[in-house]
């Protein structure tokens, strides 16, 4: 079954660790990371596995962030984020395996010739695995680094279309509404002012939620026109795929628009200041540095608030 364990030359192995690394979004970065580790070291092949972690099959920090059902969540980004997203990229790679144990990971695996990330072994140090799968190694690379996109189907994004079914400009807007670092989370009243101010000018809105938010009966029910999108990224993909602009505040979805080139407008970029290594540090970019390898026509980076007069700010691009 695991013929890639034997020793193969010019080909790479790219781990991906549910033990050192969140099991959400930062799959994509990880990819890329992965790609460009490919590239630099001129492999011609890449192999992709996943490594279940020791703690229910995932990190323990895992479980620190929401406040309630916490392996319910986390097993819903493993089958409706990671994995889809591994069938996006499939054209990237040769041969996928997932383990059943990390004791079976330590069973199969034989020195290989190369491993993303660099010197990974089971025990490796979080921090020396995470440092090599954040957006800021992409930046210091920006010479050689290009996008490996996302397959999104044309017959989803068709359908999508096809059920919207308008003339209008379409606008997606993504909320962050979660139990966990809250004060990353969307500031909602200013968000439902924006949108009545949006509609005024006749633009159609797209509103998905945040999974711990699916389906709540507020202001934003009546937007939330595709619900599974909240949990699917394939239709979530394919909604920013038909839409003329993406809003967002800081948080994993925004990375599909980046990758894939959507148009996107994403405000508290660089958070509170208060916490550098989630963001500076992550990123690889200071507060207000313009990136060097988004296209800043296609991905407007913000550091101000999502306030309302923040918000109606970026009519300039709205309305060009």
């Amino acid at each position: 079954m695991f013929s890639y364990f034997k020793k193969k030359s010019n080909r790479l192995l790219a781990v991906y660790d549910l033990d050192k690394i969140n099991c959400s979004h930062d799959f994509l970065v990880f990819f890329q990371n992965a790609m460009l580790f490919k590239k630099k070291n001129k492999l011609k092949y890449m192999d992709l596995c996943i490594i279940p972690g020791s703690f229910n099959g995932f990190k323990y920090y895992q479980f620190k962030r929401e406040k309630n059902n916490q392996l319910e969540y986390a097993k819903s980004r493993l089958q409706n984020i990671v994995l889809p997203s591994i069938g996006m990229f499939k054209e990237h790679y040769e041969n996928f395996y997932f383990f059943k144990s990390r004791d079976e990971f330590k069973k199969t695996f034989k020195k290989e010739t190369s491993l993303f990330p660099y010197n990974y072994h089971i025990n490796i140090d979080k921090r020396k695995y995470v440092k090599q799968c954040i957006w800021a190694n992409l930046e210091k690379d920006d010479k050689i680094f290009s996008f490996t996109k996302m397959s999104v189907p044309n017959l989803v994004s068709k359908n999508v279309k096809s059920q919207i079914n308008t003339k209008k400009k379409i606008i997606t807007i993504t909320l962050r509404e979660s139990s966990y670092t809250v004060e990353r989370n969307s500031s909602l009243k200013d968000w439902k002012k924006f949108i009545e101010y949006l509609e005024k000018k006749n633009f159609f809105i797209i509103v998905i939620r945040d999974f711990e938010k699916i389906y709540k009966k507020d202001f934003f029910k009546k937007y939330e026109l595709f619900p599974n999108a909240s949990y699917d990224i394939i239709t979530r993909s394919a909604l920013y795929k038909i839409s003329n602009f993406n809003l967002f505040v800081n948080g994993g979805p925004q990375t599909i628009c980046w990758i894939n080139e959507y148009n996107s407008i994403s405000w508290k970029v660089w958070g509170d200041g208060n916490n550098r290594g989630l963001h500076e540090d992550n990123l690889g970019l200071e507060r207000d540095e313009k990136s060097k390898i988004l296209n800043r026509r296609r991905n407007v980076l913000l550091s101000d608030d999502d306030n309302f007069l923040n918000l109606i700010k970026i009519k300039k691009f709205l309305f060009k």
